[in-house]
């Protein structure tokens, strides 16, 4: 029995390794690789084309959609999956996070495919703040031979940088970080943000089509602009560019402003720009002219700011007098000669052997904002600050997490309250490139005696949420409260967690409120909620169909919800029910909630081309069933008219209306019912 058992197992161990290596087969780039000639030719132009996009414009965001095309004819060559994992690091519009998966299986494809494939897959951990997995594979890369100094002291650097983020992940920091929204940002990167101290105005830098010289830089984005944006009744302004004789041609930023709000301080030029003063007369800005004096040099003057009484500059360059690495901070005096005194380097203190950058001097005339490579970053730039008293600078401090990530954190301007600041980043909430957040700072958590009644039940919830419990705080009784909304996300056949995107909509306004992702190891994800709001849910991710939700919490409900969301794969038979599709009682035309759910539906199926699909429209067994038939088919007709209309082929869509013959609930209760009256999508 025993050795029929163990001939049983070697057979099925050889079975499983064999059909591990038919799944971990490197596939060529050949015919024979392909069950149609179509198929072979079709993804041979959609790689030559993101090849073309990458070798003319180094624009691997273009690149990366002819990469993915191909991608769903051919996911097994290790080519094309390392091409799709390094251009996800090289875009500036995509979550970087994405290469993982595809660094991963080109590695087990093909374990030779390139000697920098550990570091690679290295950096995507570390920018997905999963440290031990990115040093793990940074310590793999450095076991390799031949290893030029550079590329040793690179991944040295980040190893370092992934122990400083494992440090600071033990202590997150009490902020609420919020995105200032679509009437400042956009697709296109937004940075450098000034404001002026009552809060009422802003000046900001961005790189978008209709600039002053309306030119497009080598990286792709138009050359810099600044624009202005001001308060009224608690909303920002439609955004202005600021126009002659701010803007120019070339690069125009705004770093700076003064303490009498009458100068902005600007950066003009390309690879070696200068520092300007633009003076504000009147409601006009004079013509901009460059800072007197030694500050401007034939290198690099990237950023600067002015003390509270004017008198003193503070500012960024990589001048090599006293330089202690790359971009240092330098500080200057107004001097009535000569303008400005010959600047002096800030030290080592502040100074690391890496770039530092985007100096802000607070309102306090001692607290200096500063971003920096160096000191303990935990990737890219962080921010930090440094106090200077008693005649010198305190040791900076990193901002910590979540302000902090391992990209490019930059441009921190905080109020003279210190409750308030702003920067650029890039999150996943984010509308483009970088865009500009405003961050809360709670302070250290401490408890008065209005916030007793609040103490038992932060205790008691496992996942105690902050900003919830502050905002329902300060909420009036009767008012909108907020609840907690969790769950998983997982694949449909065989459970497995999937990382995704989750949409959340206002159906009433059609406005995207948030945007998050779950957990791509248990696939869980955690938004609050708050009640009246009519949401639409839209869950996506790459080789499956979108899943969508409707939720309207009414202002009574007080407990967290949770729910299971199963995905469906992208293929023949697969079908969801289209939740967010709305129509008036025993009517078929779409209601305007309707909208943002066949927005969805129209971005997959253009996104999927070769698609062809069914739509079709359910009643509950109330009434005559040739009439819910006809109700039926005329729903699932409004629906493809409107898909018609942005721009899909009628012959991929085909209506069909099937009365109550295909319930999905019983028609016993209400609820049940209210479940058989749907409209589905379905792949042919």
């Amino acid at each position: 029995m025993k050795i029929r058992f163990f001939y049983l197992f070697i057979l099925l161990l050889n079975l499983f390794l064999g059909f591990s290596y038919c799944f971990a087969q490197n596939k060529p780039l050949a015919k024979e690789s392909f069950k149609s000639k179509d198929t072979f030719q079709k993804t041979r132009k959609a790689i030559n084309e993101g090849d073309e996009w990458i070798e003319m414009d180094q624009d691997y965001d273009k690149a990366l959609k002819h990469y993915l095309i191909a991608y769903k004819y051919f996911p097994s060559n290790a080519e094309l999956n390392f091409k799709i994992g390094t251009s996800y690091l090289n875009t500036d519009l995509q979550d970087k996070t994405n290469a993982i998966g595809y660094l991963e299986t080109a590695r087990k494809l093909d374990k030779n495919i390139d000697y920098k494939i550990n570091y690679l897959i290295g950096h995507s951990y570390h920018l997905a703040g999963d440290w031990n997995m990115a040093i793990e594979h940074f310590e793999k890369f450095l076991r390799k031979k031949n290893l030029s100094n550079e590329e040793k002291k690179a991944a040295k650097k980040n190893i370092e940088a992934c122990e400083n983020g494992k440090a600071l992940a033990k202590n997150p920091v009490r902020v609420f970080i919020d995105n200032m929204g679509k009437r400042i940002n956009s697709a296109y990167p937004e940075f450098g943000m000034v404001i002026k101290e009552d809060g009422s105005k802003i000046y900001f830098t961005a790189r978008k089509p209709r600039a002053v010289g309306n030119v497009i830089d080598g990286d792709s984005y138009y050359f810099e602009d600044i624009y202005e944006a001001s308060k009224l009744n608690g909303n920002w302004s439609r955004i202005k560019n600021m126009g002659k004789p701010i803007n120019t041609a070339g690069h125009d930023a705004v770093i700076g402003f003064s303490p009498k709000e009458d100068k902005l301080l600007i950066y003009r030029g390309s690879n070696n720009g200068d520092i300007y003063f633009a003076q504000r007369k009147g409601k006009s800005w004079q013509e901009p002219q460059k800072v007197s004096g030694a500050v401007n040099s034939k290198y690099r003057e990237t950023s600067a700011s002015l003390s509270p009484d004017g008198n003193t500059l503070y500012f960024t360059s990589d001048r090599p007098e006293n330089n202690k690495g790359g971009l240092d901070i330098y500080i200057s005096k107004r001097n009535s000669r000569t303008g400005w005194t010959i600047p002096k380097n800030l030290g080592k203190t502040i100074n690391s052997p890496y770039d530092e950058e985007a100096v802000f001097m607070h309102p306090d005339g001692k607290t200096l904002y500063f971003c920096s490579k160096g000191h303990n970053s935990i990737g890219g730039f962080d921010v930090f600050k440094s106090v200077f008293e008693n005649d010198k600078w305190s040791t900076p401090i990193n901002l910590g997490i979540p302000i902090n990530t391992a990209g490019d954190d930059l441009f921190m301007a905080v109020s003279a309250d210190h409750k308030t600041g702003y920067y650029a980043t890039f999150r996943k909430d984010g509308l483009g490139e970088k865009d500009l957040y405003k961050v809360t700072f709670l302070g250290p958590e401490k408890h008065t005696e209005t916030d007793i009644a609040f103490i038992d039940f932060q205790e008691k919830t496992e996942n105690f949420d902050l900003k919830s419990l502050i905002v329902n705080h300060l909420m009036e009784k009767g008012k909108s409260k907020l609840i907690p909304f969790e769950g998983l996300i997982v694949e449909g056949k065989d459970g497995n967690p999937v990382k995704a995107k989750l949409i959340l909509t206002d159906l009433d306004k059609n406005e995207i409120i948030e945007e998050i992702y779950s957990n791509e190891k248990n696939g869980g994800f955690s938004v609050t909620l708050t009640t009246g709001i009519n949401y639409g849910i839209t869950v996506s991710a790459d080789g499956f169909l979108f899943h969508s939700e409707n939720i309207f919490i009414s202002k009574k409900e007080k407990e967290k919800i949770h729910t299971k969301i199963e995905l469906s794969k992208l293929e023949s038979g697969s079908k969801i029910v289209l939740n967010n599709v709305f129509f008036d009682s025993d009517k078929f035309d779409l209601k305007p909630t309707s909208e943002a759910e066949l927005k969805n539906l129209v971005t997959l199926l253009k996104e999927n081309p070769e698609l062809k699909v069914e739509i079709s429209g359910h009643t509950d067994n109330v009434g005559n069933e040739a009439y819910n038939l006809e109700l039926s088919r005329k729903r699932a007709i409004s629906v493809v008219k409107k898909l018609m209309k942005a721009g899909i082929e009628i012959n991929r869509l085909k209506p069909v209306g099937y009365g109550s013959k295909s319930p999905m609930a019983s028609n016993e209760t209400e609820e049940g019912k209210q479940q058989n009256r749907r409209t589905e999508f379905k792949i042919l």
